[in-house]
């Protein structure tokens, strides 16, 4: 009985030594595109790997985009591409051209821009500014540096940056976006699809708090969805403003690092 125990042990043990030195991710070099895309309320954050050909944005909104070189890896455990921004992270300089069909249609130039934060850091980044109104809010904070400091739990407005690239603001169609970088004397182009779309409607949403709960939501995005209580529950309703995104489209440009979001999905306002 003894022998029998210990040969199954090994045997178990055996490919899984194996199996986690295959597990290891692999990484690669390469030229990625960073994208905060604005939702309509906030701003994201998230990178189309070399593998993912086409960016999703948002219609006559203000959206950053960032070209740089790091390392890329596949994490099949819950398949998505990652990127080691803290280990490489290299910006390149260069020229964003916006095609639309076979003409060119704007030439992008990089610029410096802020992300504002109208209530604190705790909160969402709602807003991009550039130039002058940017150098103004940054006087403004810096000049109640010490009124901030006399009342810090107060939720200041305040700002991340500033950063460098390019802020895309186009009418809803479909485009292409090439930069073109030279590197010890060769050059590389980049290409990728972009489409960019509006709403398919506005209106207004509640949030739905039960008293029994009150520090967590229920959520409802479509009609499908029901949020059950028991009889004569307290209830909390915030009203607000809501757009109407194709959640296929929606989770698409706010993840498109992850293959599989958007598939098979149906529509949902955000």
């Amino acid at each position: 009985m003894r022998k029998g125990c210990w040969f199954l042990v090994l045997c178990l043990l055996v490919p899984f030594a194996g199996n986690t030195q295959d597990s290891v991710p692999k990484t690669q070099r390469q030229i990625v595109f960073g994208v905060s895309p604005f939702d309509g309320a906030k701003y994201g954050s998230s990178f189309l790997p070399e593998q993912q050909k086409e960016m999703l944005l948002t219609a006559d909104t203000d959206n950053t985009v960032s070209v740089l070189l790091s390392d890329v890896y596949y994490w099949p455990i819950t398949a998505e591409y990652r990127a080691d921004f803290q280990g490489v992270h290299i910006p390149l300089v260069g020229k964003l051209l916006v095609y639309k069909g076979k003409e060119l249609y704007r030439t992008l130039e990089q610029i410096e821009y802020i992300y504002v934060y109208p209530q604190g850091s705790s909160g969402d980044a709602t807003e991009v500014l550039t130039g002058d109104k940017m150098s103004t809010f940054i006087d403004a904070v810096q000049k109640t540096q010490a009124e901030r400091a006399a009342s810090p739990n107060k939720p200041w407005p305040t700002f991340q940056g500033p950063f460098k690239g390019f802020v895309v603001n186009l009418p809803a169609g479909n485009y292409r976006l090439v930069f073109s970088v030279e590197n010890q004397g060769q050059s590389f182009t980049i290409e990728k699809k972009l489409r960019v779309f509006t709403p398919m409607g506005a209106g207004l949403a509640y949030q739905i708090i039960p008293d029994e709960k009150w520090t967590v939501s229920s959520d409802s995005e479509t009609t499908q969805q029901r949020i059950y209580l028991k009889p004569e529950s307290i209830i909390y309703l915030k009203l607000f403003p809501t757009l109407l995104y194709s959640k296929a489209d929606y989770e698409r440009m706010t993840a498109p690092h992850w293959p599989s979001f958007g598939i098979g999905l149906y529509n949902s306002s955000h």
